[in-house]
């Protein structure tokens, strides 16, 4: 058993192991990145993909990246773990501690202040497996998701247009302002705004959407198409989810409702990123415009990731939805994280 980089010529390699690795208990998912295995890599200017090899083939896979973010108020190196998948019949082996010991190496090589993960809800292997390197619970997030089902009025729509490039500079003020005093909140310029449209997958300034009244900028939030770089498609769901599923498809008879996913089903969702706002006014109207696209595109789910108390809550109040728990995870280096300090959205993986 032996570790290397990953490179291109694994793509398909990586993605049949990947299928092989379903998520979730109550929703049991597959998610594979296709049709480049790296892309969501790619979303990091600064990353490194691992896999471990046995006998010339792949075992395992994970992944780390690098970002300038604000730890308790400075602008530190931070390291983040990410997308870690072993064989189903090599896992308790040693294959995702092997991953981990070079990841770790990495980020000591950049000179990082602490780590940081996020962990589904119910994903109880993840949480053992990082607790005993050394991570420990920072704090649980949410993860909103608003299922696509019906189209909503929006007011002021001629006020809402997708950004160029001299609006950049206006967006990642506005970043700034909504998240820069929050925890792991990595700066944007307007020069590295554009460097992450330019190296992520199925994205463009087309999808940085904007609400501005007499040229100010009140709100942004960028849509990305998360089919178009990974597909996610139903295995299973627990017997609850089914019976609740029984239940919306009565209730479907007389007035509009959601539909829960069914297995077999490749389940299209919109991920809502570098959201910024003056007021949480704002932002629901982009967010029912974004909905309305997404309608018209047959997406299924809108999704983001925030505070339990965060204003971002505020702009969806009214729209149905429902929350999952995403549990970050810290290990700290140098510094560790403060308890007391909110944490940004915008460095969390979507």
């Amino acid at each position: 058993m032996y570790l290397r980089e990953a490179v291109t010529e694994d793509n398909v390699e990586l993605q049949n192991l990947q299928s092989q690795c379903p998520m979730g208990t109550s929703l049991i998912v597959s998610i594979v990145n296709t049709p480049d295995f790296f892309a969501r890599a790619k979303v990091h200017e600064r990353h490194k993909v691992y896999v471990v090899c046995e006998a010339g083939r792949i075992i395992g896979s994970g992944a780390g990246a690098v970002h300038e973010a604000v730890v308790n108020g400075q602008l530190s190196s931070v390291g983040y773990e990410f997308q870690y998948f072993t064989s189903p019949n090599r896992r308790r082996q040693g294959v995702a501690v092997l991953l981990h010991q070079h990841i770790e190496d990495y980020f000591r090589t950049e000179n990082v202040v602490l780590s940081f993960c996020t962990i589904l809800e119910d994903n109880l292997s993840s949480v053992r497996f990082f607790e005993t390197q050394g991570y420990k619970h920072h704090r649980s997030l949410v993860m909103p998701t608003l299922p696509i089902y019906k189209k909503f009025d929006v007011l002021s729509e001629e006020k809402i247009r997708s950004a160029k490039a001299e609006d950049l500079e206006g967006v990642a003020d506005l970043l700034y302002r909504t998240w820069g005093s929050c925890n792991l909140y990595e700066p944007y310029t307007a020069k590295s705004l554009a460097r992450f449209v330019g190296r992520t997958q199925a994205y463009g300034l087309e999808d940085i959407l904007i609400f501005e009244d007499q040229r100010e900028i009140l709100a942004c939030l960028s849509r990305w198409d998360y089919n178009r770089t990974r597909r996610l498609i139903v295995k299973e769901l627990s017997p609850k989810l089914r019976t609740i599923a029984l239940l919306a498809d009565f209730i479907r008879l007389v007035r509009p409702m959601p539909q829960l996913p069914k297995p077999g089903i490749n389940v299209t969702r919109w991920s809502l990123t570098h959201i910024g706002f003056k007021h949480p006014r704002y932002l629901t109207l982009l967010i029912k415009f974004v909905n309305n696209q997404a309608l018209e595109k047959g997406a299924d789910q809108l999704y983001f990731v925030c505070e339990r108390n965060s204003m971002l809550l505020n702009a969806i109040q009214g729209l149905f939805h429902t929350n999952v728990d995403i549990h970050l995870y810290v290990k700290p280096f140098e510094k560790e994280l403060s308890p007391d300090t909110p944490v940004s959205p915008a460095t969390i993986d979507p």
